[in-house]
């Protein structure tokens, strides 16, 4: 049955669709988020669910003088233990130090090895793991805004290649000036964003705005970050599938405007039958990380999730744009 000019609700989800049965818009509510690390010392996770709080980031590592290296955050152990405990959802973000692909593959690994610890505990993720690239001393040990994206970018890959959904943090001078974010926002790369004004210049495109850092929550002792969260992922994440499993596991749900039905499978096999829609058998698509699934893209030129050009939304899967025989690009699935 083909849902058109109506709004239905899939598996306890609502979708509104348009009249060519396309999900144009997908009601989420702007959700209160904190992020937190050692900072803020030992929190008391109940008054901070009980005050409201509904989403928490919380870092993951910090810089060792001692050690030279990236660490654990004294307390990343404890916070994502009692915010889960507590009914809060959570995400992590690394605060990256990373000059080099070394760097990066330290800190990616120490991050993985204690997340795959709190995963077997039961213990997983229902939002991004954010790369945090603000670090000041990288504009002068990493003078080129090439380079400064392509080490962004190979971190968040690297993430996504050990299982977790990938995102990145900038402030917004950073992400006007340092970055070329409009490249890794092409690509599909979720963005949160730190603009301490009353307006957000990124507005519409970052799936959290930080908009204060002098935020009080019950709970947390002196003063808190404070964000706004736009984006659902519930559908996308579900806790299970961020734990650093094997990514092209998790599954979406896309409508087949052809069939009349929403098709849920793996990212790959969705992949898949679009190209092989779009132009025939013979074409493979094999790895996982968004190198090769841009491949995709450039066969589907009007999509745009990093995800072989699926754009998903609360479970549902948007293509605009038409393919070279005038109809949509879910069309053939």
């Amino acid at each position: 049955m083909a849902y058109r000019n109506r709004t239905v609700t899939i598996d306890g989800i609502e979708y509104k669709f348009d009249e060519n049965g396309v999900a144009t818009k997908v009601q989420f509510e702007a959700a209160l988020a904190i992020d937190v690390s050692s900072h803020q010392g030992l929190i008391d996770w109940k008054q901070v669910a009980d005050s409201g709080v509904k989403y928490a980031i919380i870092r993951a590592l910090s810089w060792s003088k001692a050690e030279n290296k990236q660490v654990l955050d004294s307390y990343f152990i404890y916070n994502v233990k009692n915010a889960k405990a507590n009914g809060i959802k959570v995400g992590a973000y690394i605060y990256t130090y990373a000059y080099n692909d070394a760097d990066i593959i330290q800190e990616v690994t120490t991050f993985d090895a204690a997340a795959k610890q709190l995963a077997k505990e039961g213990y997983t993720f229902d939002l991004p793991v954010f790369v945090d690239q603000e670090y000041p001393p990288m504009l002068e040990a990493v003078p080129s805004k090439a380079e400064r994206t392509r080490l962004l970018r190979t971190e968040m890959v690297m993430l996504d290649q050990k299982g977790y959904y990938p995102g990145m943090y900038m402030g917004a001078y950073w992400a006007q000036a340092y970055v070329d974010t409009e490249q890794l926002l092409q690509e599909g790369y979720d963005f949160w964003v730190a603009e301490y004004n009353s307006t957000n210049r990124w507005d519409g495109r970052c799936v959290l705005w930080q908009y204060t850092s002098t935020g009080r929550v019950p709970g947390i002792q002196g003063n808190v970050d404070m964000n706004y969260l736009y984006k659902d992922y519930t559908g996308i994440i579900d806790g299970s599938d961020n734990t650093g499993g094997n990514p092209g596991q998790i599954k979406y749900s896309v409508y087949d405007t052809n069939a009349g039905t929403v098709r849920t499978d793996t990212v790959e096999n969705l992949v898949a039958a679009i190209v092989n829609n779009e132009v025939g058998s013979g074409l493979e698509l094999t790895g996982l990380d968004r190198a090769t699934h841009m491949a995709a893209v450039s066969i589907l030129p009007q999509c745009g999730h990093p995800f072989g050009g699926l754009e998903v939304q609360r479970g549902i899967c948007r293509c605009e744009g038409g393919d070279r025989s005038g109809g949509g690009l879910l069309s053939g699935l």
